[in-house]
């Protein structure tokens, strides 16, 4: 039987389609694809709610579900393998509470952009506003898929096994930023690599872009977007996740 992967499907923001008069919930294809070329099953997973309560402000650290929704939630999240948390322009509670419960109950799951900072927030960190950093601007918001910056892999990480590069180049696509110095802080996060920015002040800005957490079976954020880059780098950074829901 094949294993069930469920992605979260995220609503689209006005900023992604202005004066749209539909509500729509959605799943990147590239994200199907791949699940499926690696012989698994795809679901998209949808808000455990009725009313329209969704979170658009890319900021939180609790989620708002009722007591009645998180268990219909579970239901849901116990059919699958492993879970994806996408990319977009915010993340949201019901995100938040999938993250902390594949987490506590060791079902593999894996963050893009938005997705990372979810898990990182589930592992217990605080994610800041580039604007706060005062990095400059498009030193990574660039809506491009061929942007490329350079970030430096961490030996003994689990990336570093997957690459066997201390240098990769990535796409970059966000505004939201996991200090390096937050993450040394939290004895769950494996740092897998980092993003070294000159901010306004002149002074070094290290970032983290992809971490691990600890003492989970399989649990990873990746900053930048791999579904946009050569299908070689988005198969081979999502080879780690499939093999442990194979396993």
């Amino acid at each position: 039987m094949k294993p069930t992967i469920g992605i979260i499907t995220k609503p689209l923001t006005d900023f992604e389609c202005p004066d749209d008069i539909w509500r729509e919930l959605y799943v990147k294809d590239n994200f199907r694809q791949i699940v499926c070329k690696n012989g698994c099953n795809p679901i998209g997973i949808l808000a455990p709610f009725a009313e329209d309560k969704f979170n658009f402000s890319g900021d939180m650290t609790e989620d708002n579900l009722s007591a009645e929704e998180k268990n219909s939630f579970v239901e849901v999240l116990n059919k699958c393998q492993g879970l994806i948390l996408q990319g977009g322009m915010s993340g949201d509670f019901y995100e938040l509470f999938a993250a902390r419960y594949a987490i506590e109950h060791n079902i593999p799951i894996i963050g893009v952009c938005a997705g990372f900072n979810t898990i990182a927030r589930a592992a217990g960190c605080d994610i800041k506003n580039g604007k706060e950093l005062k990095i400059r601007d498009k030193e990574h918001s660039v809506y491009d898929v061929a942007f490329r910056h350079p970030v430096r892999v961490i030996d003994n990480s689990l990336l570093y096994d997957l690459f066997a590069q201390k240098t990769l180049n990535v796409s970059s696509l966000h505004t939201w930023y996991l200090p390096e110095s937050i993450a040394l802080k939290n004895p769950r996060i494996k740092i897998n690599a980092i993003s070294e920015n000159t901010n306004l002040d002149g002074n070094l800005c290290r970032t983290v872009e992809c971490f691990t957490v600890n003492d989970t079976f399989f649990a990873m954020g990746i900053k930048w977007h791999p579904e946009y880059m050569e299908q070689e780098h988005f198969q081979t950074i999502f080879s780690g996740f499939f093999k442990a829901v194979s396993a």
